[in-house]
Parts: C-alpha cells; structure tokens; sequence
C-alpha cells in the first residue's frame, strides 16, 4: 500500500511517503513559509520514493491543532492529491504524533502547542492514551489536569516555552522538555495511521475512514478575522 503524510501545522514543513518496497521523507523547516515550497516537497518526496501520485492509497495530513494557514495548506494539498489518487485523506492530531514515543513514561506526558496570547493548545496523555480532550488554556488552568509531585514529561516544538510558562508559576513542579524530531512528524503520522488501523475498533476509526469532501482542518479557536467579524 503507498501511504503519504504531510503536515504543514508546525515550524517544520515534513512529507513521507511509503510504498511496497521503497519510503522517502523530505521537510523543509519555515513556518509561514509552507505555501511556496508544498508543492515542490510532494513531487520530489513521491518521485525520490517512486510512488506516482495517480497511485496512492492513503492521504494522511494534520487535523489540528497548529497554525491557521498551515493546516489549510495541508488540507488544500491532501485534498489535491486524493483528486488526483481517488484516495482517502485521513486527518491526524499532532498532538497524537508529538506524545507517541512517550508510552512508557511513567506519569503524565503533555503534547503542547504555543497557541500565542499566553495560551497553549495541549493534551494530557498517561500510558500512551489521552486522559483529557485537546484544549485552549493558560498555563495557570493545565495545573487542574496536573499532578505538581510527579516528574512530568512535555513534547511539542513549544515545549520548553510551555515549561517556562508553567514554571513562573510553580517553580518546584519537575518538567521536562522534549523536542519532536527535527525532521518533522510525518513519518510519526504513517506509522500511527498503521497501528491504529491493525487494532480495527471504533475508537481508531479516525485513522481509517476517509473524510468528507467539505471538512476541515480542527481549529479549535477560531481565527483573529473570525473573531473580529463576529
């Protein structure tokens, strides 16, 4: 099966694409600039893996949360792709792919976003599995969903700003910040989609079914014109 992810929800911009015999990954890292190189990274990542782009069979590229205009960017290309391959595109949670090599961590593991006017978009994540929804706080309000005594393991490309945040407010709490790779995720996001897809239950069914062709990215704010139009 050739498998391709993109995401576009960060400061790096990262494509892979696997097929039966051969993978690739490309990522450019420049937030704000993902719209003038896309285009460029799919077509060389799926020519470097020898994967056409009539013939692909999974599109996978970031729900949300993350930046406005990137996950557009990202949605607007999966979207493309699947005209092109008749593939389904299946959205995936960055927070997901930044908490999946935590597992084994003992305590909480918190996937983390810089939200920007002092707020974080996070998920709370224990034993490999979300304990919380994908919120938009502060960082006084993530201590309601803390233990301050446990040893407290943060990942996201904003991690250590959260930690510091959190830290002006606790300093005794133990956290720890850990970087996704420089790469960029969406090598995380294929072997993700697989796993969920070999324990075939409803609650991974996500990761499975394509989506409709009017959805979009999830937000979970809504955007500054947004709010100034409401």
């Amino acid at each position: 099966m050739n498998r391709i992810a993109i995401d576009t929800s960060g400061p790096i911009l990262s494509v892979s694409v696997t097929g039966a015999a051969t993978e690739a990954h490309i990522s450019v890292k420049g937030e704000g600039q993902h719209a003038q190189s896309i285009i460029e990274v799919l077509e060389a990542t799926l020519l470097k893996a020898e994967v056409p782009k009539t013939d692909i069979h999974r599109i996978y590229c970031a729900l949300g949360p993350g930046s406005f205009t990137g996950l557009r960017i990202g949605y607007a290309a999966a979207k493309a792709l699947a005209l092109a391959s008749d593939a389904p595109v299946i959205p995936i949670s960055p927070l997901d792919c930044y908490a999946r090599s935590y597992s084994f961590w003992p305590g909480a593991v918190i996937a983390v976003i810089d939200a920007r006017k002092e707020r974080f978009y996070l998920q709370v994540f224990r034993s490999g599995k979300p304990v919380t929804d994908i919120l938009d706080i502060d960082s006084a309000a993530s201590l309601s969903y803390l233990d301050p005594e446990e040893r407290i393991l943060v990942t996201g490309y904003d991690a250590l700003t959260f930690c510091e945040a959190l830290h002006a407010i606790r300093a005794d709490m133990s956290l720890i910040p850990v970087s996704p790779p420089a790469t960029g995720i969406s090598s995380i996001m294929i072997s993700l989609a697989q796993e969920r897809e070999l324990m075939e239950n409803s609650a991974h069914s996500a990761y499975t079914k394509g989506i409709a062709d009017h959805d979009g990215p999830l937000y979970v704010r809504k955007s500054d014109a947004e709010n100034a139009n409401a």
